[in-house]
């Protein structure tokens, strides 16, 4: 129920967040130097806010975001518009976090970015739940 709520005052309130469904994570790397890389690919959750996406993964096609996984806990990466398919993104990290096809996540720009404050903000409501 938590959940459900977080994602819809986000949602609403934060235009520089959206939430993702996970489409493919990535497998083991074979490489000691960057066996900590990891991706997903990403898209809409509801068809709905396909646009929406579509638009965000086109405004902050290189930046580094901020995400809410599963275990509810807020993680770094940089996002990457998928240019031949439609409302799709590669979000890549370096935790080794346990996400799975069709995992819900919360992406904020991230607060390095000087001109957003919803990292900000999402931080500051997930801790006081």
């Amino acid at each position: 129920m938590f959940i459900l709520k977080f994602l819809l005052l986000v949602t609403l309130a934060f235009p520089k967040v959206i939430t993702c469904e996970v489409v493919e994570v990535s497998k083991s790397v074979h490489s000691e130097k960057f066996k900590n890389l990891h991706y997903v690919i990403l898209h809409h959750e509801n068809i709905g806010d396909l646009e929406k996406v579509s638009k965000f993964f086109r405004t902050y096609d290189g930046y580094e975001v901020e995400f809410l996984a599963p275990d509810k806990k807020i993680y770094k990466g940089v996002i990457f518009r998928l240019k031949r398919c439609f409302g799709r993104g590669l979000l890549i990290y370096f935790k080794d976090i346990k996400l799975k096809k069709h995992d819900i996540i919360i992406i904020s720009v991230s607060k390095n970015d000087k001109s957003k404050k919803s990292y900000k903000e999402i931080r500051k409501f997930n801790c006081n739940r």
